[in-house]
């Protein structure tokens, strides 16, 4: 029996079947003779002229009608990988992130051919379809880059890799590779705290009580982060209800004091604050999406300038969380200059190293004796992974005067798990 010029098999001992017939019986001689094809071979078995059972006769040779014969590729399991199977990052920052993985046939069979997805379970694709190259003996790898900065919300995902076998499969046609898909991995999308806004400022020209408004829009959750600043280097104690944030002072140059106290908000449009001598500023900042131990573990950082100095850089803080956002909270005493002081950023526009500045807010000559004045600023950034983060040089629209001094708090919030 053959196949084109290959021999699948020889029967060399006939079987009488009846009067004038025998039978054979033809095993294929290998497992492996012909390859895997999607075309069918055509088989025919031939006899090749012999005698017959009755001696006065003698049969020729023949070739039966032809039979088709289909071999089909060996079906064979696979296995893919995924990393990382565990990683974070904050949201509009997706695409910092690859998945990689090995998509795994059998030994000797060749390698897997055909695309790979990578999937969160609610059925986001994280980056296109991957089409496998070329792999090497029985592997292939794929490299998912996520697609988007802001594919997800901020959660925590479960995320699959699937191979798809191509039409084929393998690249030894002989078989065939069947799909297979990932272990789980894990994803968290975190949610920086964002700035929601900031009330308008409240001065106090005297001892005594004032109202310090909240910004508008808040949500309930969002944190209250109140600034109150005395050129006089007086300090207080926190509102009631709210806590201490960090506070620093100083009797160098023409004393100042500085400080900054939180609230978690859930209604209430303003704080009455008391205060025991003159030469007060305040303001309130909102944030959302701040986590339930809203600075993180890090202890503010103080910084108190030389006097005389026209640009401030506050030290630098250590964060615990991917995705806190960093604040800087200035505030400038001008040593008796003859008009108030406004606080920016050394560069172009309100913003240095990442970091945003918000408009300054100042106490105006009158609320002082001396002709004392004072401003207090803020800046924001977000930080994508934890650890060291060095804060930007501010500088005031005032030349060094007559004892200014600088004071600064360095502030960490977490965010929202």
């Amino acid at each position: 029996m053959k196949t084109g010029s290959t021999t699948l098999c020889t029967d060399t001992t006939l079987t009488q079947a009846t009067s004038d017939s025998s039978t054979y019986s033809c095993p294929i001689s290998s497992n492996t003779l012909l390859a895997a094809s999607g075309t069918a071979y055509t088989v025919t078995a031939t006899y090749g002229a012999g005698s017959s059972s009755n001696g006065d006769f003698s049969y020729s040779g023949s070739t039966s009608s032809n039979a088709s014969l289909t071999v089909n590729a060996e079906s064979e399991g696979t296995s893919i990988s995924i990393s990382p199977t565990t990683t974070s990052t904050t949201y509009g920052s997706e695409t910092g992130i690859t998945y990689t993985g090995t998509v795994t046939g059998q030994s000797n069979d060749g390698y897997p051919e055909g695309t790979v997805t990578v999937k969160t379970s609610g059925g986001t694709d994280l980056c296109s379809v991957i089409t496998l190259g070329t792999g090497t003996s029985d592997t292939n790898t794929y490299s998912c880059p996520i697609s988007s900065n802001t594919l997800l919300t901020a959660s925590t995902y479960t995320v699959t890799a699937t191979y798809t076998p191509g039409a084929g499969s393998s690249s030894n046609g002989d078989f065939s590779y069947s799909g297979s898909t990932s272990s789980n991995a894990s994803l968290t999308v975190i949610k920086s705290p964002t700035y929601v806004g900031v009330g308008t400022a409240q001065t106090w020209t005297s001892a005594g009580t004032e109202t310090v408004a909240y910004p508008s829009s808040l949500a309930s959750g969002d944190l209250l982060l109140l600034m109150i600043a005395n050129s006089q280097g007086s300090t207080m104690s926190c509102p009631s209800g709210w806590s201490a944030a960090g506070t620093v002072s100083t009797t160098n140059g023409d004393n100042a004091g500085f400080e900054s106290c939180y609230l978690i908000w859930s209604t209430g449009s303003s704080v009455s604050v008391t205060t025991t001598t003159a030469g007060w500023v305040a303001e309130i900042a909102a944030f959302s999406d701040v986590g339930s131990t809203p600075l993180d573990g890090v202890t503010p950082v103080t910084t108190i300038s030389g006097t005389d100095t026209s640009t401030f850089t506050p030290s630098g803080i250590t964060t615990n969380s991917n995705g806190d956002l960093a604040l800087s909270l200035a505030m400038q005493d001008d040593g008796s200059e003859f008009s108030v002081p406004t606080l920016n950023f050394t560069g172009t526009g309100g913003s240095a190293q990442g970091f945003t500045a918000v408009a300054s807010t100042t106490v105006s000559d009158s609320s002082f004796s001396g002709w004392d004045d004072a401003a207090e600023a803020f800046a924001y950034q977000q930080i994508a992974t934890a650890g060291g983060v060095t804060y930007p040089t501010w500088t005031t629209n005032h030349t060094a005067f007559n004892g200014s001094i600088w004071l600064g708090l360095s502030i960490a919030l977490q965010p929202a798990s």
